[in-house]
């Protein structure tokens, strides 16, 4: 692969972690009201104003080792963000980690998926992170098959 399309690629993952990343600083704001609900830096249809979000995180499916799934989005995202250009201008770690991270998400958002159907809820910026981790992932698993078969 040349290092052009080598570029794109990790461009196009750094840029929907960056997406993922202020998804996720804003559910866990608005949670912690430190963030109204209305902000002009979300589009309209992800933000939480008249809708049950809030009640997502003290559910089961909310919290994870007693912290917020937004809270470690964030994480995750700068994590991603780190690891995309490491492998790019060092390649270190290999691009398999972000392949296994970005499925490892994916399986994660479907469980965190099965959850708002379980509680009857429609969490649009939830929604709009799970279809963020489903876009890394594909961009991830095309980018290891245009890899494999050496095209540039």
């Amino acid at each position: 692969m040349d290092q052009i399309t080598s570029a794109i690629f990790t461009i196009i993952i750094i840029f929907l972690s960056g997406l993922g990343w202020t998804l996720s600083f804003y559910f866990y704001g608005v949670h912690k009201k430190t963030i109204p609900d209305i902000v002009w830096w979300i589009p309209k249809f992800l933000q939480m104003a008249k809708c049950r979000c809030g009640d997502i995180v003290e559910s089961k499916y909310g919290k994870i080792l007693g912290r917020s799934n937004s809270f470690w989005g964030i994480w995750y995202y700068l994590a991603l963000i780190i690891i995309s250009a490491g492998n790019y201008f060092f390649f270190y770690p290999p691009f398999i980690s972000i392949l296994i991270i970005s499925i490892l998400s994916v399986l994660f958002s479907i469980y965190l998926m099965w959850g708002l159907y379980s509680l009857r809820i429609i969490c649009r910026t939830c929604l709009g992170v799970h279809v963020i981790n489903i876009l890394i992932m594909a961009v991830a698993i095309l980018r290891a098959i245009l890899y494999s078969l050496n095209v540039t």
